[in-house]
């Protein structure tokens, strides 16, 4: 069955070859947050490399894990760097901190979160002085790699902002002496797991707030804004130059090549009712435009019907999706 897979995959990706017009640009990449099933954008990223998409990049940006892989491709990872750095992740060595149950408990009602996130800046730390021997590289010192080195390209990252209940976007254009690991730690502190991120006015980090001291509470950039499809339009006028890569449940992804809206959520059972539930809340929030402007623009990749909760993934399930976005992408480009 693998084998057959292999083969349909390889013959989707010699006849798209033919089909789609190579003068097809984009500027501007974005991922969607979706948790752990985000190895589905390096499938997707490799028929992407593979058809040249890529090379004409110069901006990338995302929510969650969204926004992890748009860090890893600003850094000039490859597609299959990609696709080893997410498939061999272990999520369950990011959940730090002493005394599970009695630190835990501190720690939610202290920072908001079960554990503190800081084994995962440490990574991140990693991954980035791998590509540049500065592992707290700033956005405004990752622009002036861009505009030297075409390998690189500016980042953009969501974050919701629970003080002022607002989604804020980092960049070098706004927090040019941020370090990118900062910015990627808030938008990955999903609400209640990791510890939120305190800011300070001039956007430092605040890691024991001092009595009367100000400070703003940061978290998950999913919260708000999960498809930040508009993140790179001007005047709310709809970006040609922007692909954005999505994560749907199979149905939807079905039901996205011939229609636009959400597709009907069969509901017999409370499972499934908590899954439209979920479903009908996130897209509500993160809801910015409909029709033919999103569909034109997006990359829909299937679930596979695997959940977005954080946990450890099989490694077939990784291998599934992994192949969903590769269709994902071979559809899209046909």
């Amino acid at each position: 069955m693998k084998l057959v897979s292999t083969i349909c995959l390889l013959f989707l990706l010699h006849i798209t070859a033919v089909a789609r017009p190579d003068s097809l640009r984009y500027r501007n990449l974005v991922f969607e947050g979706g948790g752990v099933r985000g190895i589905a954008y390096a499938g997707a990223l490799n028929v992407l490399e593979q058809r040249g998409v890529l090379a004409s990049v110069e901006r990338v940006g995302g929510s969650s894990v969204g926004a992890v892989t748009a860090l890893l491709l600003s850094l000039g990872y490859n597609a299959t760097e990609i696709r080893d750095l997410l498939s061999d992740l272990k999520i369950q060595q990011f959940n730090d901190g002493r005394w599970f149950f009695l630190g835990g408990f501190h720690r939610l009602t202290q920072r908001y979160g079960w554990y503190r996130g800081e084994r995962f800046e440490r990574w991140v730390e990693s991954v980035i002085a791998r590509k540049t021997n500065q592992p707290n590289l700033t956005f405004a010192e990752l622009h002036q790699q861009h505009l030297t080195n075409v390998t690189f390209k500016d980042l953009y990252v969501t974050g919701t902002n629970l003080t002022t209940q607002q989604v804020v976007v980092f960049s070098h254009e706004k927090t040019p002496d941020m370090p990118l690991k900062t910015a990627i730690r808030v938008s990955i502190s999903v609400p209640m797991y990791f510890g939120a991120v305190l800011l300070d006015k001039d956007n430092q980090v605040v890691t024991k707030p001092k009595k009367g001291q100000d400070y703003q509470v940061l978290i998950d950039g999913g919260v708000l804004a999960n498809y930040p499809l508009d993140l790179f339009d001007v005047n709310h006028q709809p970006n040609p130059e922007t692909l954005v890569l999505k994560l749907v449940r199979p149905e939807q992804a079905t039901y996205a090549r011939t229609a636009d809206g959400p597709a009907p959520y069969p509901i017999r059972n409370i499972k499934q009712y908590v899954g439209a539930l979920y479903t009908f809340v996130l897209d509500g929030f993160n809801s910015r435009q409909s029709g033919a402007s999103e569909r034109d623009r997006t990359l829909y990749i299937s679930t596979e019907g695997i959940s977005p909760r954080v946990r450890r993934v099989p490694r077939r399930q990784i291998q599934q999706l992994y192949e969903s976005g590769e269709r994902g992408a071979l559809y899209f480009l046909r």
